[in-house]
């Protein structure tokens, strides 16, 4: 008996060129990227191990994903778990909170896509920590509140204005000083407030002018 293993050997050499392409990409990318089969992590990359402070042995021998994922988190990805084995979607894309080994909370965006290796199913996808940009929308917030608290606690009246002049915004003194609500002032210009025949509108405009000057 004859067999033609000629096609047999490119199949081989195309899947392991497929192989080892995958592995240059992965392993040199800025991203997490794992492979997930039976609930057992098949491949991580090195800033996949990175993210969550384990090494690639530790999370390739016996931890379990969902042991990352933080408590208050769980659920939704308990739900997710269960529309993924129903096969009622191929791909996905969530946002959840895991936690490193060393005990610290990161957000993730974690994406996948349905894939077959042996002939089962699998799941290949990337993840990108997403914290120092939470942190940052955070602190954002915070300086916001604490500028609005400050801006509104001062007694005086104070205004913020664009470069042609209009009201963006106005403190509570402002509005307290002049007897209108804040809404009355946005988009206005300051010569609505101008007692008639009392202030130079020309001048107060050159003075405008100069301030944004420098």
């Amino acid at each position: 008996m004859f067999e033609d293993i000629n096609n047999k050997e490119m199949d081989e050499n195309q899947l392991w060129e497929s192989e080892h392409r995958f592995r240059v990409l992965a392993e040199s990318s800025m991203v997490g990227v794992y492979i997930l089969q039976e609930m057992q992590f098949k491949y991580l990359n090195p800033k996949f191990c990175k993210m969550l402070e384990y090494s690639e042995e530790e999370l390739l021998n016996g931890v379990n994903p969902f042991g990352l994922v933080h408590p208050d988190d769980l659920e939704k990805l308990e739900e997710l778990k269960i529309e993924w084995e129903k096969r009622d979607l191929n791909n996905f894309d969530v946002e959840f909170r895991a936690i490193t080994k060393a005990n610290k909370v990161v957000n993730l965006q974690v994406f996948g896509s349905r894939i077959q290796i042996d002939g089962e199913s699998a799941l290949i996808g990337v993840v990108v920590d997403d914290t120092d940009h939470k942190v940052a929308i955070e602190n954002f917030k915070m300086s916001l509140e604490s500028y609005k608290t400050l801006f509104d606690s001062i007694g005086d009246a104070i205004y913020i204005q664009d470069k042609d002049g209009r009201f963006l915004e106005v403190n509570d003194g402002a509005s307290e000083m002049y007897g209108y609500d804040k809404s009355f002032f946005i988009g206005k210009y300051p010569e609505v407030l101008a007692a008639p025949g009392k202030v130079d509108v020309v001048q107060l405009e050159e003075y405008f002018e100069k301030a944004l000057d420098g």
